[in-house]
């Protein structure tokens, strides 16, 4: 009886491991799957152009290509209505026409450039000689109409990959709770007595039990620094260095140790070059 019990457990345990090991591949290839949904989830896409049947067709292909559910969408007929939206929302592609009545979209682009310097730019335009006159925005492209499918398809994805690029995110997990994080919104990283606490830029603060050293794998090469035993930095938010801290754009102040100083300051001058 007792050796039937021995091989029950051992086959239990043996099933337990199989199982263990099956649900951290699993979250590994479908957690990243549902975090980049996330991420996307949260982006929105302004359609700017005098003619409505146009933002109609534009905003009619994307949910083609993503489906329904796949962002926000706003439509716009004038300028005026869609930078003072703009203002107001954080706004991350446009599709904007050249041509908008008196008004020029490539200086559209421009205003909106001023207060989201990270706006992801597509002109539409019957106009091919504006062409060069866009760069200086940095267009991702430049579509004339009437508008191939198939470059309308290219470009869309080549959106979302650069959207991405600009806004990667981590899964943060505590106990039985995952939390979805953007890289961009993570001032620092502070950690104690296996208490982290992650500092966003805005003044909020998320609180999880694990190790700073798992923290830090999960954000080392997403530029951020380990600049002391118990924080972590992103390098996007350094100011200044004084001769113990790191002074941050919001004002506050992050201690860097002796012995981590002179590599803290190596991977900020490279990351300020690789900028």
């Amino acid at each position: 009886m007792i050796a039937i019990l021995s091989i029950i457990v051992k086959n239990a345990i043996v099933m337990a491991k199989v199982f263990s090991k099956t649900v951290k591949v699993f979250w590994r290839f479908y957690g990243n799957v549902l975090l980049l949904r996330w991420v996307i989830s949260r982006m929105k896409i302004c359609i700017i152009d005098d003619d409505n049947l146009m933002c109609q067709e534009i905003e009619k292909r994307i949910r083609k290509r993503y489906g329904n559910n796949f962002c926000e969408i706003v439509l716009f007929n004038e300028e005026e209505l869609f930078v003072q939206f703009a203002k107001e929302n954080s706004v991350d592609v446009i599709f904007v026409d050249v041509k908008l009545k008196e008004k020029n979209g490539i200086d559209t682009a421009k205003k909106v450039r001023a207060f989201c310097p990270q706006v992801i730019t597509v002109y539409i335009s019957a106009f091919p000689q504006y062409v060069f006159q866009s760069f200086e925005t940095e267009p991702l492209n430049y579509l004339l109409k009437p508008i191939d499918n198939n470059e309308f398809n290219t470009t869309l994805d080549r959106v979302i990959d650069k959207y991405n690029s600009y806004h990667q995110a981590i899964a943060i997990k505590n106990r039985y709770d995952v939390t979805n994080i953007e890289i961009i919104d993570i001032c620092y990283i502070e950690g104690y007595n296996r208490k982290i606490t992650y500092h966003l830029i805005n003044g909020e603060k998320m609180y999880v039990r694990g190790n700073l050293t798992k923290a830090f794998a999960q954000v080392e090469k997403l530029d951020f620094v380990r600049c002391h035993q118990g924080f972590i930095v992103n390098m996007k938010y350094i100011k200044s260095f004084d001769e113990d801290e790191i002074i941050l754009v919001n004002g506050e102040r992050v201690p860097i140790s002796v012995r981590k100083k002179l590599d803290t300051k190596q991977a900020y001058y490279a990351y300020v070059n690789r900028r």
